[in-house]
């Protein structure tokens, strides 16, 4: 099976609901929106985009899921490039939605944060924490044992989480032996909504 990846999904997350369909019951989408103990915001943003998919919601809870999802990817997930285009969605088709002045304030906020990132990014050095802000995730491998790169243990998450990076691998991070984590790109890019906590991170 061919694993749908976070941009192809946010493309879906972009498609509209049949006009009348059914709101999915308030309280279990309420779940899906604030999971009780949510250990990867990638996993909420991909479940979340499912029921987008799905057109089991209202326009109402569409417009809401596309904000959270675009909040997650904005303030938890690192993924600046994502919040602004799902904001973007979320502006171009719910314009009259409670939810589109704020939607556009917080567009406009990580539109300034890629800026600074970018200038960052062309300057150097480059860091791994920058490149996922940009939506640049499959390259962070390609950067390991170029001078100068940035790679901090506090990265992990995002990329395990995402699927890009798995235990074991070659590579090892921490700033002892105790601390330290093998880890690697994985085989095959992993489906997040597959990934609710990963041993490396306990």
């Amino acid at each position: 099976m061919k694993i749908r990846t976070l941009a192809a999904a946010l493309t879906i997350a972009g498609a509209v609901a049949a006009p009348g369909a059914l709101a999915m019951d308030e309280a279990a989408f309420k779940k899906e929106i604030w999971p009780a103990n949510p250990s990867n915001p990638h996993q909420v943003n991909a479940r979340l985009q499912q029921l987008i998919e799905s057109g089991e919601l209202s326009d109402d809870q569409h417009a809401r899921a596309l904000f959270q999802i675009a909040l997650n990817f904005g303030a938890v997930a690192h993924d600046r490039t994502r919040a602004a285009k799902t904001y973007e969605a979320l502006l171009a088709h719910f314009p009259g939605h409670a939810l589109a002045e704020k939607a556009a304030a917080n567009r406009d906020y990580a539109n300034t944060q890629l800026g600074y990132i970018r200038a960052r990014l062309k300057k150097g050095p480059v860091e791994a924490a920058d490149l996922m802000a940009n939506g640049q995730w499959a390259d962070v491998a390609s950067h390991f044992g170029k001078p100068g790169f940035v790679f901090l243990e506090s990265d992990l998450p995002g990329l395990c989480y995402t699927g890009w990076f798995c235990e074991p691998g070659m590579m090892t991070a921490g700033p002892t032996n105790t601390e330290q984590k093998a880890i690697g790109p994985c085989s095959a890019k992993q489906d997040p909504v597959n990934i609710p906590a990963l041993k490396i991170l306990d």
